[in-house]
């Protein structure tokens, strides 16, 4: 795949090929948060190594190694290098199962869990400061409604204490084929936090993950 994008020429893609659906894990879209996604993403690369797992997987630690910061949330993100190349990738691979991570710094813990927030919903603590939600609205519109989509945001202070805790995420990603799949065993690991996403996603008419 030929990239244009100065931005994005660093990017390293890890791909894992077996029948069935598609899968996309990605971090590190915007600023320097690609040095704390990596961290997490190459160890789910060595248990891809080892561990079962259905679908053709690509895993791309990080997008860019350092960026200016542009809210994923916003347009003009997607007019960026890093917003087109992420476009072209998705378009690419075309992925039923999309995870995608961030890192955010300890500061903004209250405005990304606020209740205030007026676009999209607060962001669910799962416990530890790892925080889920479902992907920008924006970048949603490129996936069916029955593809499972997901964001996860690392605490960056403290990545290698939440590395176990994500991984645990990653790997049903990797195991399980279906949207409906994914829910149940998350809804298994973490069920007062998946109601509560339920209840944000019909409130802000979203689609739940």
């Amino acid at each position: 795949m030929d990239f244009n994008q100065k931005s994005v020429k660093i990017m390293e893609i890890f791909e894992f090929k077996c029948n069935g659906i598609k899968k996309l894990f990605i971090g590190g879209l915007h600023g320097n948060e690609g040095k704390f996604t990596e961290i997490v993403l190459k160890d789910f690369i060595n248990l891809l190594k080892e561990d079962d797992y259905t679908g053709n997987i690509v895993v791309i630690p990080k997008l860019v190694e350092n960026s200016k910061y542009i809210s994923t949330l916003s347009e003009k993100y997607y007019e960026t290098d890093e917003g087109k190349a992420l476009i072209n990738i998705i378009e690419n691979y075309k992925p039923n199962v999309y995870f995608e991570l961030h890192a955010y710094k300890k500061e903004n813990y209250e405005k990304l869990t606020s209740n205030n927030r007026q676009k999209v919903p607060p962001l669910i603590d799962i416990g530890n400061n790892v925080l889920i939600a479902s992907i920008s609205p924006i970048l949603r519109k490129n996936f069916d409604k029955e593809d499972f989509c997901m964001t996860i945001e690392i605490p960056s202070w403290k990545v290698y204490d939440v590395k176990d805790e994500i991984l645990k995420i990653l790997k049903i990603g990797a195991k399980y084929s279906t949207r409906n799949e994914i829910i149940k065993k998350l809804r298994k690991l973490y069920p007062e936090h998946i109601k509560r996403a339920e209840f944000l996603s019909k409130k802000y008419c979203l689609t739940l993950f």
